[in-house]
């Protein structure tokens, strides 16, 4: 029997494939790694510990890259939760990719510093895995 070396005959198509020890195919050098699409930071603004700020950031398909700047309000104060939490208010500014921006209010939790945007439903973490997380939170609209 005839044994094709190449694999275009087995329905593969394309690509370089390469047999493994298994006897199956491994493609996993072919397989690209997934582009970040949202990340979030944490600082102090001109390391002045008194006055932190949580910059995020997130690209989409609709809006191009949209930045925000969240910071805390002038003579803000520390609230307590029913849980326990400590949250203050700041204020967020987002800009577009067309370069339009927009003022809105938004909650800061101290011990997480998560910053919560509820009229949009987004979130903003700083602490997340691979660099912060910026995006939607709960169930789509």
């Amino acid at each position: 029997m005839y044994q094709n070396n190449n694999n275009w005959g087995r329905g593969f198509g394309y690509g370089r494939w390469r047999q493994s020890s298994g006897g199956g195919y491994n493609q996993q050098y072919e397989q690209r790694q997934q582009k970040k699409r949202s990340g979030a930071k944490f600082g102090y603004s001109k390391g002045d510990n008194t006055r932190p700020y949580v910059r995020g950031w997130r690209a989409t398909r609709r809006y191009g890259l949209i930045t925000y700047i969240c910071g805390p309000n002038k003579g803000t104060h520390v609230t307590t939760s029913g849980s326990g939490r400590d949250w203050e208010n700041w204020t967020c500014k987002i800009t577009f990719g067309d370069g339009n921006s927009r003022l809105c209010s938004c909650l800061y939790d101290r011990t997480s510093q998560k910053v919560v945007i509820s009229e949009l439903g987004i979130v903003i973490n700083p602490k997340a895995a691979n660099g912060g997380y910026c995006g939607r939170f709960g169930k789509k609209r």
